[in-house]
């Protein structure tokens, strides 16, 4: 874990990028109802099994150094409206393409642009010199007919 943990710190570090992005099978931030890191499934911050480890990998190395941090893990379409404490990393969850959680957690502690617990989909992002563009389909699985039903621009 150190050396991955060291090849990504590189790679952020190095990178001229105009638009960088990390992948990652957890979320960060999450409204869906497995949490979020450091409370994974109601699990204690002194267990590892509370994704304790990421959220610190996440805090010390991505945050601010990312324009955007993919998940997926939870199976729902979210692309969050997160503050100050991102450093100006965009989150989205994109866990919705082989099934669907039908619930979001309890309580919601992140805004979000737009969000969806009831349908398969995806996110489509098409980054420009001076914009990105991010885009979220809904799929209708009978007919795998994709609806598109987010979009969002941000300007550089």
């Amino acid at each position: 874990m150190t050396a991955q943990r060291e090849w990504l710190r590189t790679q952020l570090a190095n990178s001229n990028a105009r638009w960088k992005f990390v992948l990652a099978h957890h979320p960060y931030k999450n409204n869906g109802k497995h949490g979020e890191a450091g409370s994974y499934d109601g699990i204690t911050f002194l267990d590892p099994a509370s994704g304790r480890y990421f959220k610190e990998l996440i805090e010390q190395d991505v945050l601010g150094k990312a324009d955007y941090l993919l998940a997926g893990h939870d199976h729902s379409l979210q692309h969050l409206r997160l503050g100050a404490e991102m450093k100006g990393t965009g989150m989205i969850v994109s866990g919705a393409a082989g099934k669907v959680s039908g619930a979001s957690a309890t309580t919601r502690p992140n805004l979000a642009y737009w969000e969806n617990y009831d349908n398969a989909g995806f996110f489509l992002l098409q980054p420009r010199a001076d914009k990105l563009v991010i885009k979220a389909y809904t799929v209708n699985v009978a007919t795998a007919t994709a609806t598109l039903a987010h979009s969002r621009t941000i300007a550089r």
